[in-house]
């Protein structure tokens, strides 16, 4: 897998997080539901459309979006919250 490499954390809204350990950016994407791991995966490494999804995996376009939106809140909470422990631990 190359997450670290393929994803345009700009495009994310999750570029903050980038600093952390890649298991951990993995563990994070591991972690979500499969039909948001799916969708995150083939549009933000993969460079699918909505359209190209919805076709890929018989859903609809708003699905699509609705299920990326979702993952990028779920993987914002999941790093946030192993970036709050990254810090804490340097400050001990």
């Amino acid at each position: 897998m190359f997450y670290d490499s393929q994803l345009k954390w700009e495009d994310t809204n999750l570029d903050e997080y980038q600093d952390l350990p890649l298991k951990t950016i993995l563990d994070a994407i591991q972690s979500l539901p499969n039909q948001y791991r799916i969708v995150f995966s083939l549009y933000y490494l993969d460079g699918f459309s909505h359209k190209e999804i919805s076709k890929k995996l018989e859903i609809s376009v708003n699905t699509s979006k609705s299920n990326l939106h979702r993952a990028k809140a779920a993987l914002k909470s999941f790093l946030q919250e192993k970036h709050q422990l990254k810090k804490s631990k340097r400050g001990a």
